[in-house]
């Protein structure tokens, strides 16, 4: 865009309105707007037609379909659960969570078949649902924490209480938590637990009838990567 030169505006009104300086006011403006018009040089510098086929394109390498759109992010992730029973045999132990089914793994993996390790570093989300099952006639307690690389993380604990047989039912409950976690390449994560009383466990129950019902995991686990590290 090229200078634009001062335009000489009408002088101050004292008193009263004055046609001619309000003419000579409209003048001016539209000189202003002239030059304005005359002088403007488009510039370019954001690739909009780009951004535009990053989000709602469909043809070339960055459409929404394409190998750099947006439907083809692919973040760390992963998903994994217990089909079996996992008991404990005191109550002064802490017991580390077991997963012997990978349902989905990218960057984020199982070994040690309790130990969560990723590849990649950043601030992950870790969401855990137990079938915590009590055999007994009282209600029981159950304390569940996270530890990185062995060490347990401050104030990570969650307690929960499981009902009591009842009626010739076992008490049940389902304990559930997302937690963050700030993890590195070869860093890995376990969620522990423990008991107040061994009648209570983490149960695998089969597939139902009446009606129909998919088998219940005494453990899922999903895992998912929320941002980079700061």
């Amino acid at each position: 865009m090229s200078k634009i030169l001062n335009v000489r505006l009408p002088n101050a009104i004292p008193r009263e309105y004055s046609p001619e300086q309000f003419n000579q006011l409209v003048r001016s403006l539209e000189q202003v707007i002239f030059q304005l018009n005359t002088s403007y040089t488009p510039t370019t510098t954001e690739n909009t037609d780009g951004a535009g086929r990053w989000f709602g394109g469909t043809a070339g390498p960055s459409g929404i379909s394409g190998p750099q759109g947006a439907q083809q992010l692919l973040l760390p992730h992963g998903a994994f659960r217990s089909d079996q029973d996992q008991t404990a045999a005191s109550t002064t132990v802490g017991y580390a969570i077991t997963y012997n089914v990978t349902d989905l793994s990218e960057g984020v993996y199982v070994t040690n078949s309790s130990r969560v390790n990723v590849d990649y570093a950043g601030v992950y989300n870790a969401q855990f649902s137990l079938q915590l099952i009590n055999t007994d006639s009282q209600i029981h307690d159950v304390d569940i924490w996270f530890s990185k690389n062995g060490t347990n993380i401050a104030d990570s604990n969650s307690r929960y209480s499981v009902t009591s047989s009842h009626g010739g039912v076992d008490g049940g409950l389902i304990a559930a938590l997302n937690f963050y976690l700030d993890l590195n390449p070869g860093d890995y994560f376990e969620i522990y637990w423990s008991t107040t009383n061994t009648a209570v466990s983490l149960q695998h129950l089969p597939t139902a009838t009446s009606p129909t019902r998919p088998a219940t995991p005494s453990v899922i686990l999903t895992v998912g990567y929320i941002s980079s590290l700061s």
